[in-house]
């Protein structure tokens, strides 16, 4: 069963760094996502962008900026909204 949640976790991070490539090439920093969101620190930024969580004003923030939604491996509820 953990294989599964693994395998999982590996396909999330692989389409969250691809998010990552995004921000650098269109100028998006992780302090820019804290600043804007008003966090005391990137914690959160950084656990979404791993893959580790989903913290949607996080996924937010980057659709609104232009990032595509397959790059961010959205939750089943946000992505009817993508």
């Amino acid at each position: 069963m953990s294989e599964v949640i693994n395998m999982s976790r590996t396909k999330v991070a692989r389409d969250r760094q691809k998010a990552r490539v995004w921000m650098l090439e269109n100028h998006v920093r992780l302090v820019d996502i804290q600043r804007e969101l008003e966090h005391k620190s990137n914690t959160q930024v950084v656990e979404t962008l791993q893959g580790w969580r989903n913290h949607r004003k996080v996924l937010e923030f980057l659709l609104e900026k232009g990032c595509p939604a397959q790059f961010l491996d959205l939750p089943k509820d946000m992505r009817a909204a993508a």
